[in-house]
C-alpha cells in the first residue's frame, strides 16, 4: 500500500489531527503547500494566511495537530517530514517519492482525502482512525501503485492525472 483515498460526509472537530492520531510525531513538521478553510476555527494563526504571515513549520505543526483547535480544511496540500530535513516543492507523486517528505495529505473539497505515504505503517494507522473516527459515509480505496506523474494538488482539470488514476 503506497496510498489511500478516503470519502466521507460530515465533520469532525479536526481531520487532520483525527487522521495523524496514534503517529508519533514529535520529531515531524507539516509544511502547507496550499491551505483554504471555512467554518470557524479556533487556531491562534489564521491558516489561511499561512503564507502572508510566514508561519514555520514548527508553528503550523502545532497549531494543526499540538494544540486542540478546531479546524475545517477545505482544499489543502500538507507534507509531513522529519524536522531535521529540508522543505522541497511537491507537485506530482515523483517529487513526493523523491523528496524528503513520509506523508502527503491532499484535501479536496473537504470530502475527499487523498493521501500517500512512503510507509505503509503510516497508512495502516490513518485508515484505522477513519475507521473509528464519527464521520459518515465512509469509503477508502487501497492504492498499491501510483502513476509518477500524478498530480498532488487540491485544485487540478478533469484531464490531470490524480493518484487514484
Amino acid at each position: 500500500m503506497v496510498g489511500i483515498i478516503l470519502r466521507f460526509t460530515g465533520n469532525v472537530k479536526n481531520t487532520i489531527k483525527m487522521f495523524l492520531n496514534k503517529i508519533d510525531m514529535s520529531e515531524k513538521v507539516i509544511d502547507i503547500q496550499y491551505w483554504e478553510s471555512y467554518g470557524y476555527s479556533t487556531c491562534k494563526y489564521d491558516i489561511n494566511k499561512f503564507g502572508e504571515l510566514d508561519l514555520s513549520s514548527e508553528t503550523i505543526t502545532q497549531e494543526l495537530i499540538v494544540d486542540d483547535n478546531t479546524i475545517f480544511p477545505e482544499f489543502a496540500e500538507l507534507f509531513i517530514r522529519n524536522a531535521n530535513c529540508s522543505q522541497s516543492e511537491i507537485t506530482t507523486y515523483s517529487s513526493f517519492v523523491n523528496s524528503k517528505y513520509d506523508i502527503s495529505i491532499v484535501i479536496i473539497d473537504y470530502r475527499i482525502v487523498e493521501i500517500c505515504s512512503k510507509s505503509e505503517k503510516y497508512l495502516v494507522q490513518i485508515v484505522e482512525n477513519f475507521k473509528n473516527s464519527s464521520l459518515k459515509n465512509k469509503e477508502i480505496k487501497i492504492l498499491n501503485n501510483i502513476n509518477q506523474s500524478a498530480l498532488l494538488k487540491a485544485w487540478r482539470c478533469n484531464t490531470d492525472m490524480g493518484i487514484g488514476d
